[in-house]
């Protein structure tokens, strides 16, 4: 068991609406980049830091404290059970748990430091992944994954489905989604058996969201390809190619979110046909994750920015 440093204890906020569109900010501690953030209440949450920390909230943000869990490695993502048990994990192979809050850390990072883990995602209560990259002889980006069936106990690595795992999430209907470069995974069985499709063109995507059998795409040089489907058949939606789409969330079959690099928060009203830009409280940031609890939807990203939104 790891005793990790508590700091930036106690820091009051202010949050104030700056556009029709309802964008509130949220004052945060520190200007390091939030890579992640997790909700298990609208009210309560966690986020990741570039520089390895954990921060939690337990009143929308008015109050946060932090906590050393990788000591200046990259942490990129998160997923809690409530507000006690959770898992981190991030660069150098880096995975790690808790079970008092964020107060203490099991390390279960793996020996391979040359993996780096994007995202990770829990299926059930003892079922879940890890994914992300690790090179394997001149190929820089093979895809990477472990998986627990024990509650986070213990990991195993798995055999690699294609390059650049990127995003792993579950539908509603425990359908698991894994996207590696130009193909999108489907799990019916919490990851144990995969079918794999192409994505539009075979095409590379950084996120993926999902509603029903509504599914966005989005990544790198403006793209966002948008099925109606369950990922059947892809059509494109082609943004400024300076843009790279980090994050999405599709809050019903017809509205969404995708934000990034070189732009500001897009939604669509239409299932993923058509984006506009959104008015936001923080003029200019890079959204590195959004998430949605309920009718709130969180941004989070560079310079330690936060903002949120209610959202229909």
């Amino acid at each position: 068991m790891k005793r990790c440093t508590a700091t930036l204890l106690i820091l009051l906020i202010t949050c104030t609406t700056v556009s029709s569109q309802g964008w509130n900010k949220i004052d945060f501690p520190s200007t390091e980049k939030l890579t992640g953030a997790f909700f298990v209440h609208p009210d309560t949450g966690y986020v990741v830091t570039s520089g390895g920390k954990c921060y939690r909230t337990f009143d929308a943000g008015k109050l946060w404290e932090g906590f050393d869990v990788t000591y200046g490695r990259t942490l990129e993502d998160l997923f809690f059970f409530n507000a006690d048990t959770g898992f981190v994990c991030g660069q150098a192979a880096a995975l790690y748990v808790t079970y008092d809050a964020g107060y203490t850390w099991e390390d279960k990072s793996f020996e391979d430091t040359s993996a780096w883990l994007f995202d990770m995602e829990m299926f059930s209560r003892n079922h879940g992944m890890a994914i992300g990259l690790k090179p394997e002889g001149d190929n820089r980006f093979g895809g990477f994954a472990v998986r627990t069936t024990d509650g986070g106990k213990t990991w195993k690595s798995q055999k690699s489905l294609g390059m650049g795992y990127s995003r792993i999430l579950t539908g509603a209907d425990s359908t698991v989604y894994l996207v590696s470069f130009g193909r999108l995974h489907i799990s019916h069985d919490f990851g144990k058996k995969w079918e794999t499709r192409v994505t539009y063109d075979g095409s590379p995507a950084r996120t993926l969201a999902v509603h029903d059998k509504t599914m966005v795409l989005a990544g790198m040089g403006g793209t966002i390809y948008y099925s109606h489907d369950q990922g059947q058949t892809w059509f494109p939606s082609q943004q400024d190619v300076d843009k790279l789409f980090l994050t999405a969330v599709m809050v019903n079959d017809s509205v969404g979110y995708t934000g990034g690099i070189n732009t500001t928060i897009l939604r669509t009203a239409d299932g993923g046909r058509t984006w506009n830009e959104e008015l936001l409280a923080v003029s200019a940031f890079q959204v590195h994750d959004l998430f949605l609890i309920g009718n709130r939807l969180y941004a989070v990203g560079s310079g330690g920015n936060i903002i949120y939104k209610e959202v229909r």
